[in-house]
């Protein structure tokens, strides 16, 4: 499924889940390039984040909410 979505190009520009020479990590480069380059240009830039079911299934809530909390994260938003 990946080759056709490549080969018919039905894959999006944004699309990095699941295809071959994509990554996670090319999906934060892009973000963390406009960002810097607005701040570059003296620009204010903004970045949200969601949470997608599945995205943290291999972190350790123990350790998260440890780490969370060393930083000095709000509990309620811990919790």
């Amino acid at each position: 499924m990946s080759w056709l979505a490549i080969t018919l190009q039905v894959a999006g520009k944004q699309q990095f889940g699941a295809l071959p020479l994509r990554s996670s990590v090319d999906l934060t480069t892009c973000p963390t390039y406009d960002v810097e380059k607005a701040l570059t240009a003296g620009q204010k830039a903004s970045f949200l984040t969601m949470d997608v079911k599945g995205a943290f299934n291999a972190v350790l809530p123990g350790r998260l909410v440890r780490r969370l909390r060393e930083q000095g994260w709000p509990d309620y938003l811990v919790r």
